[in-house]
Order: structure tokens, then sequence, then C-alpha cells
């Protein structure tokens, strides 16, 4: 897991939610920071559970003062690549050799439709 600290996968045959954590987001963030990780994805198991699907809208929002968690967590590594569009300046991480990565000239940006070129760190 390099893009996210956590996931929440929900299995519905079996009705199973199964949380992974990424044991690299631990070490960058420390336990304080990650703490807030396993109660974003606690809120998303929550809303499996009451309402069969999972997002950041208005379900997720409700519970993020009160359980001191983040809608979004900050970025623990560092892309390989930047999607960057030439119109709006947009800039979209990547951390492996995508199909947009590979040929950003057969795809346009999802705000504005502009065309992307790739940037490496």
């Amino acid at each position: 897991m390099q893009r996210s600290a956590g996931k929440a996968i929900y299995d519905s045959e079996n009705e199973e939610i199964t949380i992974r954590l990424s044991w690299d987001a631990y070490k960058a963030y420390g336990w304080k920071q990650f703490a807030r990780v396993v109660r974003h994805e606690l809120i998303h198991a929550w809303q499996y559970v009451e309402h069969g699907k999972a997002g950041h809208g208005p379900t997720f929002r409700q519970w993020i003062d009160p359980l001191e968690t983040d809608r979004h967590c900050e970025r623990y590594a560092d892309p390989k690549y930047w999607v960057v569009c030439r119109a709006c300046e947009s800039r979209e991480p990547r951390y492996r050799r995508s199909k947009v990565v590979k040929q950003p000239d057969r795809y346009s940006c999802g705000r504005c439709g502009g065309d992307l070129v790739i940037e490496t760190p």
C-alpha cells in the first residue's frame, strides 16, 4: 500500500469487512497520527454495516469531529510521478507507471479537459 495508509474492504458475498493498514504509514506517522487512520477506517466499516457502501460524504463527515479523525490522510510516501495539467496546473500523484503515466497524450484532465504531462520529482 503506497497511496493509502488504510483501507476498509467489504465482501458483499459473506458480509465481511477487512481493514488493511500500512506498516510504512505507521512508521512515517507515529502512533498518534496513525490512530486517526484507524478511526477513519472504522468509520468506513460502520458505513458498510449501516449503508452497504462507504465514502467520504455526509455519513462520513458526521464522525470526523467526534472521532478526531480526518476526511483524507496526509501523503506518507513520495510519488514517483506527477500527472500535471498544462491548462489548470492541477497535480495528481502516481506511485507506479500506470497507463496515464505511460501515455499521457491519450488522457485529459478530469477537471478541465486540458492536456496532461508527466513530471518526475
